[in-house]
């Protein structure tokens, strides 16, 4: 167990510094190939320097490769690409507070000047779910079997519910 949380504190330390040299980069993708090397390099520490059995170190560098795959899902990426953070931060900057107008004009022009659409077309290419063809956006098969696999956990969890 020690073993798995020094490789995630040294997964933070260099996945931090990788940010800041190359922020550009999709942060999701970013996160899981450190992840994965990490957890590899800390595997083969286990079996090879320390003696542990190939199993244990196998299994030990599946848990390492777990958590740092549930920290990046859940911390950095919900931080990027959450506008719900982003409106927080944004209303948490302006002291007197905003009305619905400003936030929703906020919102709007916010995701257009930083380029939300572009990120995410780019985002969606590299993960092979979209194609483009000429200057349409088409999904892939991979594509649709997301499409159908939310659709279906939105009906199930009651998230098209208007509030």
């Amino acid at each position: 167990m020690r073993g798995i949380v020094v490789s995630f504190i040294v997964f933070l330390v260099v996945f931090i510094a990788w940010r800041h040299i190359y922020p550009e980069g999709i942060l999701f993708f970013q996160g899981l190939a450190l992840g994965v090397i990490v957890s590899v390099i800390y595997g083969a520490m286990s079996w090879r320097a320390f003696g542990s059995p190939l199993f244990v170190a196998a299994k030990d560098a599946f848990f390492c490769f777990l958590l740092i795959y549930s920290f990046v899902f859940t911390v950095p990426t919900t931080v990027d690409r959450a506008y719900t953070v982003k409106m927080l931060v944004h209303i948490g900057g302006n002291p007197a507070g905003l009305d619905k107008q400003e936030i929703q004009q906020w919102f709007t022009s916010d995701f257009l000047e930083r380029g939300g659409v572009q990120k995410r077309l780019v985002e969606q290419s590299a993960t092979g779910t979209i194609e483009q063809d000429g200057e349409r956006f088409r999904l892939t098969s991979l594509g649709r079997l997301l499409d159908g696999t939310f659709k279906l956990m939105r009906t199930v969890f009651a998230c098209d519910v208007k509030q």
